[in-house]
């Protein structure tokens, strides 16, 4: 809708004092948690060790809340709803309710909020007239209006057109921000969809699918926030590098007690950093190892060849198969994974040999209990016992499958004759990839906590007990918290000694946590096993997953969503397809979709973008390698030096990126001193899920021999410019 520029002037006026009320509430709640802290820590420091941890514990929970509220000064407020009932309501990042009890600013993902990103002219949801307020900081800059009564004033496609256009022309930093003030109508529909089974959100680049899952996730934390507080969600990207671009979101929406990982550190304490081929990794991504992991296990299970005789004291003890036999059956009969039920196997066999040794006395009897201690201190029977059912861990068993050939070949029968040598390495190497880490958490889950470590776990359970006794007693003799902390959360933020959200910090150091909610960005690369690793960390089934079928980097023979879910795909409850890309320029878009379709593998989910740039797309071709980075350098050099010119911030963001990961240190040589912060080098795995106002792509027939996907995604992070250096032919598709 437009305004002449008067109205216009009195129209921010006017929405700058409701603004700035808001600020100065958010700013009050602010230090009224301040003060509840300070309260709490003015208890003092006397008093006994349980006093002080409770007086700790109380004051990080207000220090938390107030922390939250401090992530929230960008953008309070950017939507306004005038129902056709003349009712008022404005949007913004939080809910805020003054002091006398006023709402002046509805939480975004409340359901009064939905009109705001899904109300139409066709369908207004009893919406008269949306306003959309852009702000810079504190102030008002600008507002844009949809008269939903007026089909003709309406774009139908984009709602908020203005401020999404500006939101996408901005300058790229270090950190994605959030969409919240600019969702579109198809993105908030999946953002409020139920939480029941998996579903898949398909999107191009630039559809804003990883922008999706997060406010998806920060959604579900509000709406769902008893069954999530205490179970948390846990978000999978693909590199640490894009977890560090995505961080800054969910905080922004007033949300901390998510766990962000990578399929590289699913297993706390280990940290892959051995590479290896495409190839192998597909090979271990098999779901068959599920099967190979487990007959590595059972082959720790052994019975002996002949009946033992070994001296306890002065006796002679003859130890049968079939009392090995016994205590094992006894044994796998409590259906617990193989570290955990040692116990029981252990303990069977020493009743057993405490009879022999005292023929039959009772199990109450002295007699008895001396019979056992001379068995548990006797090294032959202790190494008899263990031998025949050995307690291992998860990183010995796979150490010792990949040193010993014929191991190897019994337990994965399915590797061929050819692709055995691949695997193998010395028992010493302790070293690991990718790909190993989901083989670790299979072998992890089926033995269980090793006997010691089980051991440490009773004991802390018993901690735990104790201090959630000891915090009910705190909130029960004296503390004010309005009932906004249970007895168990104020126990474990006593139990951590971070100020961030326990459920967290406690998840992201816990292999065996299962969470309420998982989301899954660039999902199309894992493999089956990494999706069985994922599934028993959320036993609810609750899943977000997003991706690109045509960005996959590794074949693992999938060409539809449950073919890449494998064991995960029983659990598809609905697939939703995002069709408009809002970062990538229409120019470049097409030429990556041409190229795709030169090369071979057509774009399976093609999509539409809703802006153009001119200009935004050239291309050279050099004669060989050096050549070809001498230009590509210059065309970097030449987009940072533009971007220096047009931002007086440090915003703005270019890629270099190359085939081999052996070129980048050269490369970032060159790069002028004053550009480092906003030139990045790098290869096209490590873009994955980013974007960038320039990219330039050095040698893309060379990724393209890697993975079309690749060269895939390398063509489509640019929100602006590309420019492609060739080697030798032009890469096909790129004229039109």
């Amino acid at each position: 809708m437009t305004t002449n520029s008067k109205t216009l002037g009195a129209q921010i006026d006017f929405e700058q004092q409701v603004v700035t009320e808001a600020y100065r509430v958010l700013d009050e709640t602010r230090r009224l948690y301040r003060q509840r802290q300070a309260q709490a820590q003015a208890k003092g420091a006397s008093g006994s060790h349980q006093a002080r941890t409770e007086r700790d514990a109380i004051s990080s929970h207000f220090g938390d809340e107030a922390a939250r509220l401090e992530q929230m000064e960008d953008r309070l407020v950017f939507g306004k709803l005038t129902g056709t009932d003349g009712s008022v309501r404005y949007i913004g990042r939080t809910g805020l309710v003054n002091n006398h009890d006023e709402r002046i600013l509805m939480d975004w993902r409340a359901p009064a909020a939905l009109p705001f990103y899904q109300a139409t002219a066709v369908h207004p949801l009893g919406v008269a007239h949306r306003r959309h307020i852009l702000t810079r900081l504190r102030k008002v800059v600008g507002v844009e209006d949809d008269l939903l009564s007026k089909s003709e004033k309406m774009n139908a496609d984009l709602q908020g057109e203005g401020a999404l256009m500006a939101a996408l022309s901005e300058a790229r930093t270090g950190h994605m921000n959030d969409i919240v003030a600019t969702i579109q109508a198809e993105q908030d529909r999946v953002i409020r969809s139920q939480a029941d089974g998996i579903m898949v959100v398909q999107g191009g680049p630039g559809t804003g699918k990883t922008a999706v899952a997060l406010h998806r996730a920060a959604y579900l934390l509000y709406a769902e926030h008893k069954r999530l507080e205490r179970t948390g969600v846990l978000i999978v990207g693909p590199s640490p590098t894009f977890l560090r671009y995505i961080e800054k979101v969910l905080p922004s929406l007033g949300e901390t007690g998510v766990v962000s990982l990578t399929p590289q550190t699913l297993v706390p304490g280990i940290k892959p950093d051995l590479e290896e081929s495409a190839h192998l990794a597909r090979l271990k991504g098999d779901i068959r190892w599920s099967e190979a992991i487990k007959k590595a296990i059972q082959a720790l299970q052994r019975l002996p060849k002949h009946d033992l005789k070994i001296q306890v004291g002065s006796r002679h003890l003859t130890i049968s198969r079939e009392d090995f036999k016994y205590a094992q059956t006894k044994a796998r009969r409590t259906g617990l994974p193989h570290n955990e039920a040692w116990s029981t196997y252990a303990k069977t066999m020493l009743d057993v040999l405490a009879q022999k040794l005292t023929e039959g006395s009772e199990k109450n009897s002295e007699e008895f209990s001396w019979a056992l201690f001379d068995l548990r201190a006797n090294n032959e029977i202790r190494k008899a016992i263990n031998l025949h059912w050995l307690p291992c861990s998860a990183t010995e068993l796979l150490a010792r499958l990949y040193a010993d050939p014929k191991r190897l070949a019994h337990a994965a029968s399915f590797l061929s004759v050819e692709d055995l040598p691949a695997f193998l390495r010395p028992l010493s190497l302790n070293r690991w990839s990718t790909a190993d880490i989901a083989l670790l958490d299979e072998a992890y889950e089926i033995l269980g906590e090793h006997p010691q470590a089980a051991a440490r776990a009773r004991e802390k359970e018993r901690e735990q007990a104790q201090a959630i006794e000891n915090a009910q007693a705190a909130l029960d003799t004296g503390f004010n918290v309005d009932n906004l902390v249970s007895a168990t959360l104020l126990a474990e933020r006593a139990n951590t000694s971070t100020v961030s959200s326990s459920t967290a910090t406690r998840a992201a150091a816990d292999r065996a946590w299962t969470y309420g909610h998982v989301v899954v960005d660039e999902a199309q690369d894992l493999s089956p096993m990494q999706w069985r690793a994922l599934l028993r960390r959320c036993p609810a089934r609750s899943f977000t997953v997003v991706g690109d079928l045509d960005q996959q980097r590794i074949n693992h023979g999938a060409d539809s969503w449950s073919d890449v879910l494998g064991p995960a795909a029983e659990f598809l409850n609905c697939e939703v397809i995002l069709e408009t890309s809002y970062r990538t320029p229409a120019t470049i878009m097409n030429a990556a979709i041409r190229v795709m379709q030169q090369l071979g593998q057509p774009v399976k989910y093609p999509v539409k973008s809703v802006r153009d740039l001119e200009n935004c797309l050239a291309y050279d071709t050099y004669s060989d390698l050096h050549a070809a980075s001498h230009g590509a350098l210059q065309a970097t050099i030449g987009a940072a030096e533009n971007i220096s010119k047009e931002e007086n911030s440090s915003a703005g963001r270019i890629a270099l990126i190359v085939p081999d990961s052996s070129l980048i240190p050269t490369l970032k040589t060159k790069i002028p001193p004053k550009y480092q912060e906003r030139i990045w080098v790098t290869i096209p795995s490590q873009t994955k899920g980013l974007e960038f106002d320039s990219v330039i792509v050095l040698d893309p027939s060379r990724i393209a021999k890697h993975s079309l996907g690749d060269l895939f995604v390398s063509l489509t992070r640019s929100t602006k410019t590309l420019y492609v250096a060739e080697v030798g032919n032009e890469l096909p598709g790129l004229r039109g």
